[in-house]
C-alpha cells in the first residue's frame, strides 16, 4: 500500500457499526511502518475518554487525528444504542489544538508534555469554521 497511499485512514466505527478501535488500528499499522489518520468520533465518548484516546495516540505516534461529530447511531446496526455526543467536531478540534500547543495540562491535570499531531475537522456543509484552520473535505 506504501506505493499507492501517502497515509491510511483508520475508521471509528464508521456508520454507526463496530469495528475495532480506531487506536488499536492505528497502533498496528504504524507498527507495521504505514503512516496513519486516525478517525475520532464524538458519538460514543465523552470528553474525558476523548482526551485519554488522544493522548494515547501521541504516546503511541500517531501525527494525524481527523475530528468527527460521528453518524447518529440510527444509521447502525445497533439503533438502540445511547447516544453521547458530549462534544462536536469543532469542541473536539479545539481540544486537541490545546493538547498539541500547550500540553495537556491544558485541559487536565494528566501531563506536562505536548501531544505531537496534526488535528483537522471534516466539515459539514452549511457549517461554519469560528477561527479555526483546518481542511475540510
Amino acid at each position: 500500500l506504501a506505493e499507492v497511499a501517502d497515509a491510511l485512514n483508520t475508521i471509528d466505527s464508521s456508520s454507526a457499526n463496530v469495528h475495532m478501535s480506531s487506536l488499536a488500528t492505528s497502533a498496528l499499522l504504524l507498527k507495521a511502518g504505514y503512516e496513519v489518520v486516525m478517525q475520532m468520533s464524538c458519538r460514543d465518548r465523552n470528553r474525558i475518554a476523548l482526551q485519554g484516546d488522544l493522548l494515547g495516540a501521541a504516546a503511541l505516534g500517531v501525527k494525524n487525528v481527523l475530528c468527527l461529530t460521528g453518524d447518529d447511531v440510527s444509521a447502525g446496526d445497533q439503533p438502540e444504542t445511547k447516544r453521547v455526543f458530549d462534544f462536536d467536531s469543532m469542541h473536539l478540534l479545539r481540544t486537541a489544538r490545546i493538547m498539541r500547543d500547550q500540553g495537556p495540562r491544558a485541559v487536565s491535570q494528566e501531563s506536562r508534555s505536548r501531544c505531537r499531531f496534526h488535528p483537522d475537522p471534516v466539515c459539514v456543509r452549511y457549517q461554519s469554521l469560528p477561527r479555526i484552520h483546518g481542511t475540510c473535505t
